[in-house]
């Protein structure tokens, strides 16, 4: 199982014994997670939309927003959710640090599942 920290600009996979490389860019799109959202040149509006559609990849099961977020699926499920609503597995993640100012923690199983944690709004940085 390796651990996959996400950032606007790198993505660094640490496996469980602290054991640092650099995921290529091409790996990383073969698993459809690139480091960037394509959402860059967008206006406000627009960049909010896809944020709204993005989220909805991710976002708690529990249906508030602000609650912890926990899903697992495949690699494949996410893609295929993310080409439903027209949207990146990057931009879903840029859509957790758009909605609940925190990063999402993102964990590679060895069966090709794939689980997206982050605290949530009401628990991180942006919480009471």
């Amino acid at each position: 199982m390796h651990r996959v920290v996400f950032s606007p600009t790198t993505i660094d996979m640490k496996n469980e014994t602290k054991t640092e490389t650099n995921i290529s860019l091409a790996r990383a799109e073969r698993f459809g997670i690139m480091p960037t959202s394509t959402s860059t040149s967008l206006s406000y509006g627009e960049h909010h939309a896809r944020m709204l559609a993005a989220f909805k990849v991710l976002e708690p099961l529990g249906g508030d927003w602000r609650d912890p977020i926990n899903r697992t699926a495949s690699v494949e499920t996410f893609n295929l959710a993310c080409r439903s609503l027209g949207v990146s597995m990057a931009d879903a993640l840029e859509s957790v640090r758009y909605f609940t100012a925190c990063e999402p923690v993102v964990t590679l199983t060895v069966d090709g599942r794939v689980t997206v944690t982050a605290p949530g709004y009401r628990n991180g940085p942006a919480g009471p």
